[in-house]
């Protein structure tokens, strides 16, 4: 409610105002982090806070959760049992083991760091991954009250939950009215079996998704909202994405076109965003400059100054070459090799997931302007396939995973149902088969060794009875440690049974000692401490 207020954003919807509160709180977490831990003493200044702003937006708070409640009375009976289901559900998989092979190497330690130190100078040097160190991360680690219980990494579950009563909330407003053409954003648990695989880790993909579905769903709307509230709407919550992570970029674009055709009528609030712009950008910069020493890390040509905790080029450059070779499953030799038709055919023909989605991305490249030529809201859906076809050509280029991309194919997907089905007991009936579905992915191991060739997450994770009581650690491995003295550093690492990037939830300073001895012998550096105190971070001595 404080961030609409600061903003001037009349919304009075629950679930958008929830949002822009993730936003809010994203931004003062990350200012605090600069300075300090993200621990009990935060959540003490937050609660003051907090305590002050019910306290002057009594009023408004109190009407908020009136009509919440009200729109909860309002659903559909069938529509109040797929939300209560859905809502179960989330639960459950907020409390099983996570599924997502980043959160073992850097999602849990970003967090652990940030809740004992905040942002450490350094922190690259003792793993590469540290570096990325996303908005959403610092997100989490402010609401996940490590100072009370160590397993509540789950914050995607309540991002989704925000989603999908939205999408609930006017999937009922269709279902009550003539039209036959519905929102697609009403269709959305349609995705639920793909959306709950981010749910029990701190992916900050989820958001992004969360993020591009309500961007979409305001630009289609937008007469109905008005052009400024509309550009601030998009322009926040593109902005956001980006904050979380920079392959979200392409979102900016929506308010971009917003202010480049509605120049006259959104310039009264161009100055505001421009501020709120500008303090992102300088949480961003700083953020990355204090963990990698770069502003705009993996960028590494680009420094505002000279820092001697900086990530050595070389291994920031191998970090970046790296996360290319996974998108195209190959080694720097046969990169190397291949001329740019090759590397476009064999990321169009990985095997699982990977191959499946990109192919889909360039079909739909080629399709959508045949299928939605003729439609309503056509010149809105041209914008959005453009958006779409300059982020599949900027991450071509960069770091072209699907899971980078995936949140227009997504879009795509249920413009497509929503066009093509307009049955809305057929729409109904569907969206219980894919809350059954999650149901049965939840409850049952099935064998996933055609999506993934790590052979720690060949199986779905499933929820137990214990979960009932104790939800799963934030690692999903079951890692053993060894403590190991290295010049002045004394970390953990995993033992032998570990994969080279995992450090798992390894205590503090962790990293792997595979991947330290590797850039030891081909890199010559090793990272070491600043002073004797973690807080003041690390740096990487050159040893030959």
């Amino acid at each position: 409610m404080a961030t609409l207020k600061v903003l001037k954003i009349q919304i009075d919807n629950f679930y958008f105002t929830a949002f822009f509160g993730l936003f809010g709180a994203t931004v003062l977490a990350s200012l605090w982090s600069l300075f300090g831990r993200l621990n009990i003493e935060f959540h003490i200044f937050l609660l003051v806070l907090n305590g002050l702003l019910l306290y002057f937006l009594w009023s408004d708070c109190k009407q908020l959760y009136t009509r919440f409640l009200h729109q909860i009375k309002n659903l559909n009976w069938p529509v109040q049992v797929l939300f209560a289901g859905f809502s179960i559900v989330l639960l459950a998989q907020s409390a099983t083991a996570p599924f997502i092979v980043d959160n073992e190497s850097y999602y849990i330690q970003t967090i652990k760091w940030l809740n004992e130190y905040g942002l450490v100078k350094g922190i690259a040097n003792l793993h590469p991954f540290l570096a990325v160190s996303s908005g959403w991360h610092v997100t989490q680690a402010a609401f996940n009250f490590s100072f009370l219980y160590d397993r509540f990494n789950d914050l995607n579950g309540l991002c989704l939950w925000l989603l999908l009563g939205f999408a609930f909330d006017k999937y009922n407003v269709d279902l009550n009215k003539e039209t036959k053409v519905l929102n697609f954003i009403g269709i959305l648990p349609l995705l639920a079996l793909f959306l709950f695989q981010f749910v029990s880790a701190p992916s900050p993909d989820l958001p992004i998704y969360c993020c591009t579905f309500l961007i979409v769903y305001i630009f289609f709307e937008k007469e109905n909202y008005g052009y400024p509230q509309v550009f601030i709407i998009t322009f926040v919550l593109a902005v956001f994405a980006c904050y979380l992570k920079p392959t979200a970029v392409a979102l900016v674009l929506f308010p971009f076109y917003i202010l480049c055709t509605q120049f006259k009528t959104v310039k009264s609030v161009l100055l505001r965003m421009t501020v709120l712009g500008g303090l992102v950008l300088l949480l961003f910069i700083s953020k990355n400059t204090i963990v990698s020493g770069y502003p705009f890390f993996p960028v590494v040509g680009f420094q505002f100054m000279s820092v001697d905790y900086a990530m050595p080029i070389p291994i920031a450059q191998f970090y970046f070459e790296q996360t290319k070779l996974v998108a195209f499953n190959c080694t720097s030799d046969q990169f190397a090799s291949f001329s740019p038709v090759d590397r476009f055919y064999r990321w169009i023909t990985l095997s699982g997931l990977h191959g499946f989605f990109n192919a889909l991305a360039v079909l739909l490249l080629f399709i959508v302007p045949v299928i939605f030529g003729f439609f309503r809201k056509r010149k809105a859906i041209g914008v959005v396939y453009c958006i779409m076809t300059v982020q599949l050509v900027l991450l071509f280029f960069t770091s072209p995973q699907y899971r980078f991309f995936i949140n227009f194919i997504l879009v795509f997907i249920l413009l497509f149902v929503v066009y093509y089905l307009k049955n809305k007991r057929i729409l109904m009936a569907l969206q219980f088969c894919s809350l059954f579905l999650v149901l049965i992915m939840l409850s049952n191991k099935i064998p996933l060794q055609s999506l993934s060739a790590n052979p720690n997450f060949q199986t779905n994770r499933v929820f137990s009875i214990e979960n009932l009581i104790y939800p799963h650690s934030n690692s999903s491995l079951g890692l053993s440690f060894e403590r190991i003295q290295k010049g002045n550093l004394l970390y953990f690492s995993p033992h032998a049974n570990s994969l080279f990037w995992e450090i798992g939830n390894a205590s503090l300073p962790a990293t792997n000692k595979y991947e330290l001895a590797y850039f030891e012998q081909y890199f010559g550096y090793v990272p070491q401490m600043r002073t004797q105190d973690l807080a003041d971070g690390f740096y990487a001595k050159k040893i030959k």
